[in-house]
């Protein structure tokens, strides 16, 4: 499973990353985006702080990030999140965590699970963002993971 993981946020980090590239070359000003992909990392910093505690972040769930703050914070939470998964054991991803869903019900999850989360709510949103980005006359760049194999045939 941990294997499976790395490869899932490897390929988040650089589905983000495209994004972040395409939003960035062709100058989108949109609040929609913004707030959007802010979401996105918002998340998943507060989420992969219930999976480990003595990461500290203070983000509210719907705050705005500044655009020119998106690649940051996406490196961090990415380079964070892979290190934490390739240093972890494999019985760890098992291990059931406390945490709150997000109409405040407390859950019992894996922290593999919890890893599985964190990455489709991701999708779910860059997802949203290139629907976006098509109505506002955008042809949104490729972020498929099988784009993602293509581009990185070395890894696989």
């Amino acid at each position: 499973m941990l294997e499976y993981l790395i490869k899932l946020y490897n390929y988040n980090h650089w589905s983000t990353e495209v994004l972040i590239d395409f939003i960035e070359k062709k100058k989108i000003n949109s609040n929609d985006v913004n707030r959007l992909l802010s979401h996105l990392l918002n998340l998943t910093f507060i989420r992969y702080q219930n999976i480990n505690p003595a990461f500290h972040t203070s983000f509210g769930l719907w705050q705005i990030h500044s655009a020119d703050k998106f690649r940051e914070l996406n490196n961090t939470i990415s380079s964070e999140i892979v290190a934490h998964l390739t240093g972890m054991k494999p019985r760890n991803a098992v291990e059931k965590m406390h945490s709150l869903s997000t109409d405040g019900e407390e859950i019992l999850v894996s922290k593999g699970d919890m890893f599985i989360h964190i990455a489709n709510h991701a999708a779910h949103h860059r997802g949203q963002i290139c629907h976006i980005l098509r109505d506002l006359g955008y042809t949104p760049p490729g972020i498929g993971y099988l784009r993602y194999t293509i581009s990185f045939p070395e890894f696989w």
